[in-house]
């Protein structure tokens, strides 16, 4: 039984679908009849967001415009006045690009950035014809994989257009994957004063669940050597895709791989066949959220001054391109150390150095799809012997993540006003959670037929009504699995005081359960 069954009944009804009158094209941008809305920061809320327009837009009137570079797209529908409701216009675009803190100076200074021009001819004249992306689909009972699926968000259209940029426009908004005044503290953001900062305000919009990727050959590797010491089960072998048999290293480990100062695998007792035992690292700019989390969680930094730091890219290889890392032989003054723009960076290199036979460690939530889904030639692993399952982390025994923000200026009001309402509440939608958990990957397939919904964002607990929230730890995996899939929450918050604040340690919001804990 697959993830996300979708069966060719419909697939071909959601295809009919999109070529109905309603289903909108390039064609009809038009600053006229087309509200826009454009948002700047987090990468890694794309597919959420992808999956908020399809909730919150009338069936098949959804246009996904993308380009060659994935962090600038455009989202294109008539929104269903039920959900998002007095919008000046008919149609609606929303306009998305940027990491979480490359940009947040635009924001505070409402300076241009560089976003879709999506009224441009150019722009919509470049566009290629319509991909039909076919509806969501979700089990009608998470304890019953095999007792059928329902469609939870319809299909929609897909475009490539050209990337056809202006810098005129500035953000209405941004997402952070922590809170502005952590990332300024990070100095991962410059340019912006103290009174711009102070009148951004922020508010609570998910929680970003982040891992250690790892590429494949060297799970590979982990897993024999985990295996052999009796880590890891011995009914384990090297190539299970359970979460049972995923690797482990622990926090001690891994700050020592990011800070450089465990440099050679042969430190953990392993040594690569290729003959190059170097530790690579693949890693965010530090103008990334991702990055600045990842500060937060190892180091306990800038919460706290005077400690060590990351290990720089001394060659400045930040690249975007596909090729990254692709290297055979590492150039001579090659760094270890890969800086990406993206998650999708991450990824591109991460598979790069697994098909030349180096092992590598890298930094990126989990809730983006893998490149190449199944095949991608890369894992996550646990850490502390704790897999960064939805599961976990609303039990409290996973701890990298954090609650991401939206992020605006001043009182918004008219279209921004209304955007910036609908989204807080749509982004904690559970079909909206549901149907993008369904697509994310921690293993090769750690989300099995018969554990279809271990992993994802989650809703944080300050936005749900505790009534609407089933407990975990119920003594039952199989009830508790289907709790946080059916209601995909975070029981922990570091919102204590209704603000966020990266640096509080979490406190459960909601009652987890029986005190026995028998997984």
């Amino acid at each position: 039984m697959q993830r996300n069954i979708l069966s060719a009944a419909v697939s071909i009804a959601c295809a009919g679908m999109a070529t109905q009158a309603f289903a909108l094209s390039p064609s009809d941008l038009n600053s006229a009849t087309t509200s826009i809305v454009r948002i700047s920061g987090s990468s890694a809320t794309t597919n959420q967001l992808i999956a908020f327009a399809q909730n919150n837009c009338v069936s098949g009137s959804l246009a996904h415009l993308t380009t060659s570079d994935p962090s600038n797209f455009a989202l294109l529908c008539t929104p269903d006045t039920s959900k998002i409701s007095g919008l000046a216009h008919s149609n609606l675009v929303i306009v998305k690009n940027g990491s979480s803190v490359a940009d947040l100076s635009a924001l505070a200074s409402k300076t241009g950035y560089p976003f879709l021009d999506v009224f441009n001819s150019a722009f919509k004249g470049g566009c290629g014809s319509a991909t039909a992306v076919p509806a969501t689909s979700e089990y009608v009972d998470p304890t019953n994989p095999g007792g059928g699926t329902r469609i939870a968000l319809p299909g929609y259209n897909k475009y490539t257009c050209p990337l056809t940029l202006t810098s005129a426009a500035a953000p209405d908004m941004g997402i952070s994957d922590v809170e502005p005044t952590m990332l300024v503290s990070a100095g991962a953001v410059y340019g912006v004063t103290g009174a711009q900062l102070h009148a951004l305000h922020d508010a609570l919009l998910n929680v970003v669940v982040f891992g250690i990727p790892v590429t494949l050959e060297l799970r590979n590797a982990m897993q024999a050597a985990q295996i052999a010491s009796g880590t890891l089960p011995s009914s384990c072998a090297v190539g299970d895709e359970t979460e049972q048999c995923m690797p482990t290293l622990n926090h001690q480990q891994i700050n020592s791989i990011f800070t450089g100062n465990a440099v050679d695998w042969s430190e953990f007792g392993l040594t690569n066949p290729s003959g190059d035992n170097n530790i690579y690292i693949v890693r965010r700019i530090d103008a990334s959220g991702t990055q600045t989390a990842a500060k937060i969680f190892f180091l306990n930094t800038p919460c706290a001054t005077g400690l060590i730091t990351f290990m720089p890219s001394s060659d400045g290889e930040s690249s975007t391109a596909a090729n990254a890392c692709s290297f055979a032989t590492p150039p001579a003054g090659t760094s270890t150390v890969h800086e990406g723009s993206t998650a999708s960076d991450v990824q591109i290199c991460l598979q790069n150095h697994n098909a030349n036979h180096r092992w590598a460690v890298g930094l990126m939530s989990v809730q983006t799809p893998a490149v190449g889904d199944a095949n991608t030639d890369m894992r996550f692993i646990k850490i502390d012997g704790v897999s960064p399952t939805n599961l976990n982390v609303a039990l409290g025994r996973y701890g990298f993540w954090t609650e991401a923000t939206l992020n605006y200026t001043g009182t918004p009001s008219g279209d921004v006003g209304k955007m910036i309402t609908a989204l807080t509440a749509g982004f904690s939608n559970p079909v909206v959670l549901r149907s993008v958990n369904t697509k994310f990957l921690l293993t090769n397939q750690l989300s099995t037929s018969a554990e279809p919904w271990a992993a994802g964002v989650m809703a944080p607990s300050l936005l749900v009504s505790p009534g609407a929230v089933p407990l975990v730890n119920t003594g039952n995996l199989q009830t508790d699995l289907a709790n946080v899939y059916t209601t995909p929450v975070n029981f922990y918050t570091r919102a204590i005081t209704g603000s966020p604040n990266s640096c509080q340690p979490p406190s459960t919001y909601f009652a987890t359960g029986t005190l026995s804990n028998p997984k």
